[in-house]
Parts: C-alpha cells; structure tokens; sequence
C-alpha cells in the first residue's frame, strides 16, 4: 500500500567531487594525502583493459601480506593503556573499527591511524561513561539521543599520571565498553612485524582470529571503452574541470565531451558487470560512453579486506609501472576505486560519517600514464532528518 508519509522523507544527499591533474610530485603529494585521510578501507575494485590475467605483482599486493585481525569483546580501555600507547599507537599506524553493530542504532567505536578514539553512544551510555562529548552531527532526530565522544591519545594532557589520563582510564574501565573489532598495524620500522598487536592481544587473554583479504574477478567482454583526449586539450590551470574525451578518428568526435558522473556511472556498471551492449534498453543507453572504442575484454577485480593506507599506495605504483608496461592502445588507462566502511564513525580524516542515511563513502582514480581524473564521493554535510516533521493542522 502506497504510504503517503514517505514523500516527506528528503532524498539522502551525496557530494561528488572531481579534479584532473597531471602526474608531477604535487599530484603524488595529493594523492598521498588522500589515501592517508580515508581509514578504514574494506573494499577494492580494479578495471584493467585487454588483461586476461591480473598481473601477479598487482594480485599479489592484493592478497599477500594484507592480513587483518578480528578480535572479539576487546574493551576499548586497552586502547589507552601506556603500553598499547608506547608499541603500536607511536611506533605504527594502526586502524580498528568496531564490527557487527549499526552506526545509526548501536554503540560504535573507532581508533585513527593518529590515535584518535571515538565512540558514538546512546543516552545512557554517554552519562554512565562520564566523558564529556557531542551531541551526534548532521542528523535531526528526536530525541537526541546520541553522542559522540572523542578521546586523543595523542593529546599534549594525555600522559599516565596525569588527572586527565587517569581519569580517562577509570571512565572506560567502569563502563566497561566492549567490542569486536577489526583492526590492522603497519609499524614504522619495517623490520617489525605487523602481526605482534595480534600477539600482544591475544598475551592477554583475548580471541583472535586471522582474516585473509578475499578476491572476485571478471572478465568481461565486447566493451565500449572511453578513449582520454590527448595532452593539448588539457588546461592544466583548471584542475577541476571536466573529463575530455575523444576518439582519433576525427575532428568531430575530438570535439565531443562526457560529463564526469556520467563516466563516474559507467565505471559502477562495469565493476556490476552491466551488459551494456548494442541492443539495451533506454535507462542503459544513460550510461553507455560515447564517444569510445571497442575492445576486446576488461578485467574487472573485486577485493574485500581491511586495508591500509600503505597497502593502497603500493597498489597504485604498480597499476602505474603496469600501464607504462603496455603499450597504451591496447591499454590506455585503468581505474581504481577504494570503498570505506558505511558504519565508520570518521571519514576523510575527522570528519563525521552519517548513520546511514547514506554509506557513500569512497574515491576512484582514473590513472592514465600521464594524468590522473580523481573522484570522491562522500555523504553530505547537510543535517539527515530521520522523522516526518509533524503538522501542525
């Protein structure tokens, strides 16, 4: 039955964004930024065209190596304890976030790669804990009754001995916060291995269980391929504009333009193995490039896992050295996009992740030899309100 309350409800809001650059330092030191501000990476997704078979450099930076740990009701005190503090929060990034709960209805917890804890509450968590926070951001809701408190352990007043400290410490112990989280560590000194938090965990009397990033691919066959302009039609004083693309048939087509979301669109029905071919319906002729050209088959990879930000790194050096191994007719671009956790507290950095109202949260790299076209996408800043406004009639 049609419910008439429904069309009350404000369409959930997404923010796209889009820049070009062309391959320098400055665009490696902005790419850098962006992979080290997006924590919790769980998925990622390759196209590479005319490649049968992923090289194995590329594979084996997707799957080796690229363990994470599943630890069940750790508190979130043990975070904060000196030692925890002095092995791995200095002397390593480290991302943890708790797992099998719901960030717009249970209790949640995250540590950053910095040390920043944060947990969003309910009402009578947040008063039994005893730790000043927030109100929750960008949700109208009624009541308000969620709260986010942020813990840093980084803080210039976060030492052991202090008052601040101590009493950070005995108001988790008493609320005696328990989650199952999946957390990963990469050490500063590489001579360390990643797998002594796991050891130290379990030392300590807590379950853990070893997770192996897993991978799907596809091939995919007869596809229309967008073909990227050539270095003159690129203003490389207006980062932000448009993708341009064209075919070197002639100088018609040259002229021709594809709106970044709507390349951003084929590139999610490529990684969903849409069949866009010549006999489709009108809602896929939306997403079919044009102009293109046709290849033989595109290699399309799907890896879930917890990845860190220097895992991610590794990754697209070697899409790179890969697409400068092949000769760029037959493989003149290839596109990366890495996913983040719906039921993260934090994205982009510090800032807050909506409950669901919308999980979008991830960023794709078009990577040519020469250019990079970048895409992220996030929620809203916009408040979400998650009740029909009452009328007053």
């Amino acid at each position: 039955m049609f419910n008439p309350q429904v069309v009350k409800f404000p369409a959930p809001a997404s923010l796209v964004q889009f820049e070009k650059y062309p391959w320098n330092s400055n665009t490696n030191t902005r790419i850098q930024k962006l992979v080290n501000n997006h924590h919790y990476n769980i998925q990622i997704s390759l196209l590479v065209p005319d490649t049968p078979s992923l090289p194995q450099e590329i594979l084996d930076s997707l799957l080796e190596d690229t363990q994470y740990y599943k630890v069940l009701g750790l508190p979130v005190v043990e975070f904060c304890k000196t030692e925890f503090l002095q092995l791995f929060v200095r002397r390593g990034s480290i991302s943890g976030i708790s797992i099998g709960v719901h960030l717009d209805q249970d209790n949640c917890a995250c540590i950053t790669p910095g040390g920043q804890i944060y947990l969003s509450l309910d009402r009578e968590s947040y008063q039994a804990l005893g730790i000043n926070g927030k109100l929750a951001p960008h949700i109208l809701r009624e009541p308000k009754n969620r709260y986010v408190v942020k813990i840093d352990t980084g803080g210039p007043g976060f030492i052991p001995g202090t008052d601040h400290y101590d009493r950070t410490i005995n108001c988790l112990k008493n609320a005696n916060l328990l989650f199952d989280f999946y957390i990963t560590w990469s050490p500063h000194d590489e001579s360390v291995c990643p797998s002594s938090i796991a050891k130290y965990l379990s030392e300590r009397g807590y379950k853990i269980i070893e997770k192996q990033s897993e991978i799907k691919q596809t091939q995919l066959t007869d596809i229309h391929l967008p073909v990227l302009v050539s270095e003159k039609h690129i203003d490389r004083k207006s980062p932000t504009k448009e993708i341009y693309l064209s075919t070197e048939k002639n100088q018609e087509e040259e002229d021709e333009i594809i709106d970044p979301e709507e390349l951003l669109e084929w590139i999610g029905t490529q990684h969903l193995a849409v069949n866009l071919g010549t006999d489709i319906s009108s809602t896929l002729s939306i997403v079919q490039p044009s102009p293109s050209s046709s290849i033989s088959n595109l290699k399309s990879v799907n890896c879930t896992g917890f990845y860190t930000s220097l895992q991610i790194e590794k990754i697209i050096l070697l899409s790179r050295q890969y697409l400068s191994s092949r000769s760029e007719s037959a493989v003149p671009w290839l596109c990366l996009t890495i996913y983040g956790s719906p039921d993260a507290l934090v994205c982009w950095g510090s800032q807050p992740h909506t409950y669901l109202t919308n999980g979008d949260n991830f960023y794709t790299m078009v990577i040519a030899r020469d250019q990079i076209w970048l895409y992220t996408v996030k929620t809203s800043q916009k408040p979400q309100r998650l009740y029909v406004k009452s009328s007053n009639k």
